[in-house]
């Protein structure tokens, strides 16, 4: 997710200064999985940034050559990993509270080699379309596209006494 938000967001549209995406695993089993995303971009730019992620959530691009890269990176990642000395009981905790008896990341390894992008589409399909989103944004709302917002969902306004207490 991260590569295609990046590529669409920055290097194709020129719409962000950076734009980056995950899909994050739970700390412990039974915990919801998420997405978290950031962009950042000029304040003029903001609803394009956002109507373009909404489309790639519901019609992810799709390039075979990048998803065989973004697979080398990942086994790369994989190869080079380390847990040592006191990280070793802290990781047997967390695939513990996973609920797993095993490494994740050894069966990601041996499982990633037969992993296609229809595979990845079908799990993007089935998580992420047409479902909602939770948008944070922060900026001078004198220089947002309020209207815009408004036409999104329900908008929440914070203050720094709700975020900070004080």
């Amino acid at each position: 997710m991260n590569t295609i938000v990046f590529q669409e967001l920055r290097e194709t549209r020129g719409l962000a200064y950076s734009a980056k995406a995950y899909y994050n695993m739970p700390e412990k089993q039974g915990e919801p999985e998420y997405v978290t995303e950031q962009i950042i971009s000029q304040n003029d730019k903001m609803m394009d940034c956002i109507n373009v992620f909404n489309d790639i959530t519901e019609r992810m691009p799709q390039s075979e050559g990048a998803f065989q890269l973004a697979k080398q990176s990942l086994t790369k990642t994989l190869q080079s990993r380390r847990v040592t000395k006191y990280n070793l009981i802290n990781f047997y905790y967390q695939m513990k509270k996973l609920g797993l008896d095993r490494d994740l990341y050894e069966q990601v390894y041996q499982e990633l080699p037969s992993l296609t992008l229809a595979d990845i589409t079908n799990f993007e399909q089935q998580t992420m379309t047409r479902k909602p989103w939770c948008y944070v944004i922060l900026g001078d709302e004198k220089e947002l596209d309020m209207d815009g917002l408004n036409q999104i969902g329900t908008i929440h306004r914070v203050t720094l006494e709700d975020i900070f207490g004080y």
